[in-house]
């Protein structure tokens, strides 16, 4: 069995959907390595170095520039492929490229969706007319959460047959490279550690957590944010509400060392917004 793996949004770019959109072709070709993977993306530069130790993976990639010039390279990427599946793990443009082409070279194909690029209904008449037909095109659509896959039955009345829930997952702690997260913070073994993880803009919610936080008598509670990004008016707020105690910023942290703060905490949070 050979898969077609297609992005544009991939490592060394930062983020969830980039981790995911590499993870997802690494870790199936070392479970499986007698499938043959192969990965193209399109970055916005025209040229990329390869950051990543990824031996296993064939990835082809490509400048990010016009529709027609993405389309192009998808049609002949899948024509030329041989692939018995094409999977998207972006929605648009690349993923209605890749439906298309599929349809027309009678391949299954495969939608990987993460919620605000499927559900929301902001744009023109011409979006949401090219976000159903996408939708409609793929044979199976993989949703991130019950919620997610409610909304597109609901707004795209698509086949319930054709989507299914799959969690992301996470990868095992090495046992060699445990990091002592609440001992490095001080946090006692009563404390009850809310947890958040992401890059530090308005629209992920953080000074909600943080109000919130403050809301709670119970000073054993306390928030762990990690990730880079603006935090100025997050410290401010801290600062003048007295909560140096219970709010602390780990700042940017390697990815390997990432699920060591899981593991310090008992609640992951991101009252994110849209």
């Amino acid at each position: 069995m050979k898969i077609g793996f297609f992005s544009d949004n991939f490592p060394p770019r930062l983020g969830g959907v980039a981790t995911y959109s590499f993870q997802l072709p690494y870790f199936l070709k070392e479970l499986r390595p007698e499938i043959k993977v192969e990965v193209t993306v399109f970055d916005r530069q025209s040229v990329v170095s390869e950051p990543l130790d990824a031996p296993k993976l064939t990835i082809n990639r490509f400048p990010k520039q016009s529709l027609i010039n993405l389309g192009w390279v998808i049609f002949r990427a899948i024509r030329k492929g041989n692939f018995d599946v094409v999977h998207a793990t972006t929605f648009f443009p690349v993923g209605f490229f890749v439906a298309l082409f599929a349809k027309i070279f009678r391949i299954k194909s495969c939608l990987t969706v993460y919620g605000t690029e499927v559900v929301t209904s902001r744009g023109s008449w011409i979006t949401k007319f090219v976000k159903r037909v996408t939708l409609m095109m793929f044979d199976y659509i993989a949703a991130f959460s019950l919620s997610t896959k409610q909304v597109m039955l609901d707004k795209y009345h698509l086949n319930p047959g054709k989507v299914s829930v799959i969690y992301p997952c996470i990868s095992p702690l090495s046992a060699s490279s445990i990091y002592d997260a609440r001992k490095n913070f001080g946090f006692l073994e009563s404390d009850f550690v809310v947890l958040f993880v992401g890059r530090l803009v308005e629209r992920k919610g953080a000074l909600d957590l943080i109000k919130a936080i403050d809301q709670i008598e119970d000073t054993g509670v306390k928030l762990l944010f990690v990730g880079g990004g603006d935090k100025g008016l997050l410290e401010n707020y801290v600062r003048e509400n007295n909560l140096g105690q219970r709010v602390f910023f780990a700042g940017s942290v390697p990815h390997e060392e990432i699920l060591n703060y899981y593991q310090a905490a008992q609640v992951f949070s991101m009252p994110s917004f849209f």
